[in-house]
């Protein structure tokens, strides 16, 4: 090689030359003959094999170590999983429904509406449970009030009663039976045989 400020030689000495050039996906490494990790297996970095930027179910690459949490899946796990599926419960690697769908027929799926299925949605669930707490709530409040009214009403009878009533007939009686003169009654005598007999 020629230097063109001075037109001299100049030697380069090498000792050791490495070439790399991109594997193809799924591959790493030297000649690339190792298979990436299955928790990247398209995307890992092509000199130690550790997934590049994203990890199938796991939420910290590049390690890929750190599973996905409840009701999450996918790269870095980003994607939520199926209001489908029961409990919202999915694989975190592919997002299929795990534990059976919620409404639907074919699980893993669950894309497939119950042709039986009479699923009420939360909100009319809850506006019916309000309306029979605040029935019941009325009529507990109207009893209360009527038996008030109720209570109210005989004690002022009880009142009246003792009001209005004359003073007892009997004493009125028994002094007029006083005031008679004794000779208009007629007494018999009794025979005492004739009472025991009877």
């Amino acid at each position: 090689m020629t230097s063109a400020l001075t037109n001299k030689s100049i030697t380069f000495l090498l000792c050791e030359v490495e070439a790399y050039t991109e594997c193809s996906e799924g591959t790493w490494g030297e000649h690339c003959k190792n298979d990436c990790n299955e928790k990247c297996p398209d995307m890992c970095r092509f000199d130690d094999g550790l997934c590049s930027n994203t990890c199938f179910g796991y939420s910290d690459p590049p390690r890929c170590k750190k599973a996905c949490e409840a009701g999450t899946w996918g790269l870095n796990c980003t994607k939520s999983c199926s209001k489908q599926c029961f409990n919202s419960s999915c694989d975190r690697q592919t997002g299929l429904c795990d534990q059976g769908c919620l409404g639907y027929s074919n699980p893993p799926q669950c894309n497939i509406v119950l042709k039986n299925s009479k699923s009420i949605p939360i909100q009319t669930i809850i506006i019916i449970a309000v309306s029979v707490a605040s029935a019941a709530l009325l009529s507990i409040v109207i009893c209360i009030i009527v038996l008030r009214l109720k209570g109210k009403l005989c004690l002022q009878r009880r009142e009246n009663v003792h009001q209005v009533s004359d003073p007892p007939i009997i004493p009125k009686l028994y002094s007029s039976l006083q005031n008679q003169e004794l000779e208009n009654n007629v007494y018999e005598e009794v025979n005492p045989e004739i009472a025991t007999n009877l």
